[in-house]
């Protein structure tokens, strides 16, 4: 991994940035990975190089429709016009895939942003699957079958810390009818850039955050007690287990919530998201380290 290797930005504290460099994280992967504090403002320069005409995906919680102004105007600041979309329910399903790649059609979209949390995240990575491709949601999801054509641009800007899901390459989707969650597609969907801005996180629930923090520290226990003898993943688990138990030791000492830290451990939690979690969303990333 390299430090700021591709950084445009100023004045960035080294020790909570990176940016890494294409095909770190996968095979032939083309994501941009930037993370740190405002890295968010770095969509006015990514959007324009990917996409002309944007559908933004956001949450639905009472909360989402202010944070999303934040996206919407850094878009407005790259003269890109976006058509939103809020979730209908809070997890991916074929239904509410489909509505997104008809809306996405029908406005002319050619990239898709996710602005949310992981269910934000998947719904737009199926919606970003099928936007120049044949057929509908139910038919990638019941093979499922390999995409024809290409994927959409796709930006990702998670608000939570600690979902996971920003650097998956993969849509879980909510089957109703089945009740069953299906993997979406045989050909990863990778975004084109992962923008991961800790102060997203500030206008998020304090307790969705601490939820959040718990679940990655869990994942990456889980990761480490898998794991079959590469150190460099036990190095990766244990840095995100001692950052998450830094972050909450204090709000959990307290056993009051409100105290939770809302700067430096957020940048702290999402850093340990990415040095203790990245690996457990895909093997390739694991090997190459």
């Amino acid at each position: 991994m390299r430090r700021a290797a591709y950084s445009t930005a100023a004045k960035v504290d080294p020790r909570f940035f990176f940016d890494a460099a294409p095909g770190t994280l996968l095979p032939a992967q083309k994501s941009r990975v930037l993370f740190g504090r405002m890295q968010s403002e770095q969509l006015t320069v990514l959007a324009p190089t990917l996409m002309s005409k944007v559908l933004l995906v956001r949450d639905r919680d009472s909360g989402a429709d202010k944070r999303s102004q934040y996206a919407q105007f850094l878009l407005q600041k790259a003269n890109i016009p976006c058509f939103m979309l809020t979730l209908q329910r809070d997890c991916a399903t074929i239904d509410s895939i489909n509505y997104g790649r008809d809306y996405a059609r029908r406005v002319g979209a050619n990239g898709v942003v996710a602005f949310g949390g992981g269910n934000v995240m998947d719904t737009s990575r199926a919606i970003a699957a099928l936007m120049f491709n044949e057929g509908n949601a139910e038919d990638l999801a019941a093979g499922p079958l390999p995409l024809a054509q290409k994927v959409a641009p796709l930006i990702v800007m998670p608000t939570v810390a600690g979902c996971g899901s920003e650097l998956s390459t993969e849509a879980l989707v909510l089957d109703e009818g089945a009740e069953a969650k299906l993997s979406f597609t045989k050909t990863p969907i990778v975004a084109d850039a992962v923008i991961i801005d800790p102060l997203l996180t500030v206008s998020v629930p304090l307790g969705v955050t601490a939820q959040g923090a718990l679940t990655s520290m869990g994942q990456c226990i889980e990761s480490f007690l898998a794991n079959q003898g590469n150190p460099k993943v036990d190095e990766l688990c244990l840095n995100g287990i001692r950052a998450a138990a830094e972050a909450l030791a204090t709000p959990l000492q307290g056993i009051v919530l409100d105290t939770f830290p809302r700067q430096k451990e957020r940048v702290v939690m999402l850093r340990m998201l990415l040095d203790g979690k990245i690996h457990l969303n895909d093997i390739g990333f694991r090997d190459r380290l």
